[in-house]
């Protein structure tokens, strides 16, 4: 299997739909994740449209189809070169170890190309599954008491 990180296209909001409609997803999700087609097209058109500037969001793909999302939200009112990490994966291709090799390529890449020196992630506290995969992916927990999320952090090279 084949798995890419890709740029969005306006065309891939039903795509989007597809592989996020899915009520376990949604429970581990924010309040404001799409959940329409029309929100999605808004989102995907969002996406497809930003210049990497307070965001840096990728469509995850495993030969050519879409199966997920990642991003990450530049701090700039806190620090630039910090980035919270968000991400889901479609349902049919949890549990198959794409999630850590997808989120070590991602933020190597935040490293690398946006001089990020620091990536947060604040799973739900119930996400026991994203916070394996976190820790998986080279990162260390910070915080157990905030609220009702836990903060994983990754650290860079300080530039």
């Amino acid at each position: 299997m084949n798995i890419t990180l890709d740029k969005w296209q306006t065309k891939d909001f039903f795509d989007f739909y597809n592989a996020s409609n899915d009520e376990d997803l949604r429970k581990n999700m924010n309040d404001d994740f799409p959940k329409t087609l029309e929100q999605c097209k808004e989102i995907v058109s969002f996406f497809a449209n930003s210049a990497d500037t307070t965001e840096c969001v990728r469509a995850i793909k495993a030969d050519e189809r879409i199966i997920g999302c990642i991003a990450a939200f530049f701090k700039a009112e806190k620090d630039p070169k910090i980035a919270e990490l968000a991400y889901w994966l479609s349902k049919e291709y949890r549990g198959q170890g794409i999630m850590p090799k997808v989120i070590t390529a991602f933020t190597d890449m935040l490293f690398t190309d946006f001089s990020v020196h620091r990536v947060v992630a604040k799973p739900l506290e119930h996400n026991t599954a994203s916070q394996k995969v976190l820790l998986k992916s080279g990162f260390k927990v910070v915080d157990e008491n905030e609220q009702e999320y836990i903060m994983i952090q990754k650290l860079g090279n300080k530039k």
